[in-house]
């Protein structure tokens, strides 16, 4: 029988499952906005902590990040401490409920009971846009953050994604996803009366299609509907939240290379005939080159010169960027370009006495002043 911890109420179905499992387990969490993904998956990783395993959450909801800032996939490992879940008096509000802390039977699993471990760069607070590059930073990230949890040591990785918001192309998000990070199960949230033609229908078959378990459960009969002031506020909470930590680097243009994120960037190239492709072209403005092809490479070919294009000739305040992370490769700092009269600068969680040696730049822009973020 389930005996879940205090507060924390984990379906019969997926209990009976999760504990015929051993080894590492991945499980990934996936339904419309407003369903009570993020409750489900931060419940999961309580549950499971109290089992004895050691537990990590990729958050990849962009838009309404718990774990990181916005823009960007973090993942964290669960304390094993039990003070996670903060027990509130039967009726009493959970204090801040809906926006980004998850409750769950009158409890509430605390946010901070998941310390972040490390970010991936989307580089905006939606998935979708520039073509496919999106779409693809999401994929890289949550298959990033995974495999660095189980490198941490995690037994068990819960994914948290973003709402099935659009059609076709949050279908396509959750199939790519899925393959790239192969979990052990699909949680699938939906309403009781959806229909195989609705879309959380049509994406449980593709789901299964492709080889997937899916665990088809109803959604949390007690989700709240957000509005878009409230899941801006949480933008700028999380943001300030996160910035608490963070201290302000001087940037040597002269010295630090900035680049436009790939996921960010319109490429294009320019050759001999000043002709377009769709490879990067060389603009001098950058700071920082990419190599040079391999001696002999295009032979008889019009010369490129592989630059990233738009140059950022000059980055404005506020802006969201990314350092990559020292201790982890492949994975990013998040910050925030900062200007004022003493030049350029980056408001970031790195130690002061951390050199910058490269930034990506996104077109994610924060409204700050004084250290903190207003909107955003």
């Amino acid at each position: 029988m389930n005996t879940p911890l205090p507060g924390v109420d984990i379906p019969e179905q997926l209990a009976d499952f999760l504990e015929k499992i051993r080894g590492r387990v991945r499980i990934m969490v996936v339904g419309r906005p407003d369903t009570g993904k993020s409750t489900l998956a931060f419940a999961l990783a309580s549950w499971l902590r109290d089992r004895g395993k050691i537990c990590a959450v990729v958050d990849c909801d962009v838009g309404q990040a718990d774990i990181g800032p916005p823009g960007f996939v973090s993942y964290g490992l669960m304390s094993p401490h039990v003070s996670g879940v903060e027990m509130q008096p039967d009726g009493a509000p959970c204090g801040g409920c809906g926006a980004a802390t998850p409750c769950v039977s009158g409890g509430s699993v605390e946010r901070d009971s998941i310390s972040r471990m490390g970010s991936y760069l989307v580089g905006d607070v939606s998935p979708y846009g520039r073509g496919d590059a999106r779409l693809l930073a999401m994929v890289a990230g949550a298959s990033a953050c995974v495999e660095a949890a189980e490198r941490d040591g995690a037994e068990t990785v819960v994914v948290d994604t973003t709402g099935l918001a659009l059609f076709s192309d949050g279908l396509r998000l959750k199939c790519a996803k899925a393959d790239a990070i192969r979990p052990d199960v699909i949680v699938l949230l939906s309403s009781a009366n959806d229909s195989r033609n609705s879309p959380e229908g049509i994406l449980g078959n593709l789901l299964e299609a492709q080889g997937h378990n899916v665990l088809k459960l109803a959604a949390s009969t007690g989700a709240r509907r957000r509005s878009p002031e409230e899941r801006r506020e949480n933008r700028i909470r999380q943001w300030n939240r996160y910035l608490e930590k963070s201290s302000l680097h001087r940037l040597d243009l002269g010295k630090v290379r900035v680049f436009r994120w790939w996921a960010d960037s319109g490429f294009v190239v320019r050759t001999e005939e000043n002709s377009q492709s769709s490879l990067p072209a060389r603009d001098a403005s950058v700071h920082g080159h990419l190599p040079a092809p391999p001696a002999g490479a295009n032979a008889g070919a019009p010369s490129i010169a592989p630059v990233l294009s738009p140059a950022v000739r000059s980055v404005s305040h506020g802006t969201v960027v990314a350092v990559p992370d020292p201790h982890r490769k492949g994975l990013h700092i998040p910050g925030i370009w900062v200007t004022d009269e003493l030049g350029p600068g980056i408001l970031t969680v790195l130690p002061p006495e951390q050199e910058i040696e490269t930034v990506w730049v996104t077109s994610y822009q924060t409204l700050i002043s004084r250290g903190r973020v207003m909107s955003g």
